[in-house]
């Protein structure tokens, strides 16, 4: 494990409470993490995994523990048509920048669990305020071969704000992201990005859903959801559970 001095400033109040070797959550604002996560990757052993670092990309702090998120069923990888094809069964926001030229593999991921809904004080950790809630969106994995993986996963919360779901930090920092080696995870969870996907194609997209059919407003299921793929992510001495679907595909 790296040192406190190691990390970005935000973490270390967070890591020394950490026992080695577990799942580790830093959240870093968009503007600051082409900095943050170089400061981060000049102190880790090329093909390590001895770090247990996810990133996340995302204009809100995750504040939930893992022990409090619910499991999730990860499905996939989904099988998909070349971006262009006619048939519209391929990946929405499929990446932009050519994958070819660093080998790096992209494949979607459906993820269905339940989640829970949070009160949300005023500079405070929220609560549970009611549970049990059904969900189902995607992810979208773009990976390095186990030989050229960094040993770090980046999990960005896709960007909504035009209304269409768009991957903003990968298409800004991914040949940063691939000449080096990482792996980048892109999940969907608002309700507005996978309206657009099921407008773009209903036959792939249309089971999808965010709001516990139209019971929960406001994307209050987002924040499980985001957890829930942090937790599906492997760390150091970890496996996946028999019949678990390990979308990094052993990385």
């Amino acid at each position: 494990m790296p040192s406190q001095t190691e990390l970005p400033r935000a973490a270390q109040q967070s890591y020394q409470q950490l026992p080695k070797n577990t799942r580790f959550w830093q959240s870093l604002y968009s503007g600051d993490s082409a900095n943050e996560l170089e400061r981060v990757t000049m102190n880790i052993p090329n093909r390590s995994k001895r770090v247990s670092l996810l990133s996340l990309i995302a204009d809100l702090q995750a504040t939930a523990s893992f022990a409090a998120v619910p499991p999730a069923m990860i499905e996939g990888p989904i099988a998909a048509e070349a971006p262009g094809h006619p048939s519209r069964n391929g990946i929405y926001s499929a990446s932009a920048l050519d994958l070819d030229v660093y080998d790096y593999i992209e494949e979607e991921f459906f993820i269905s669990g339940s989640g829970n809904t949070y009160s949300q004080p005023d500079m405070a950790t929220g609560a549970i305020e009611s549970g049990g809630h059904p969900y189902k969106t995607r992810l979208v994995v773009r990976r390095p071969s186990e030989d050229d993986f960094n040993g770090i996963v980046i999990v960005e919360w896709i960007n909504v704000t035009g209304g269409p779901d768009k991957d903003i930090d990968w298409w800004q920092s991914g040949e940063h992201f691939m000449r080096n080696g990482y792996a980048y995870v892109v999940v969907s969870a608002q309700q507005m990005g996978i309206d657009t996907m099921i407008d773009w194609s209903p036959e792939r997209y249309g089971q999808l859903d965010m709001t516990a059919s139209g019971r929960v407003e406001n994307d209050a299921l987002s924040y499980d959801v985001f957890s829930a793929v942090g937790r599906a992510i492997n760390r150091l001495g970890e496996e996946s559970p028999a019949g678990a679907t390990d979308f990094l595909d052993g990385l």
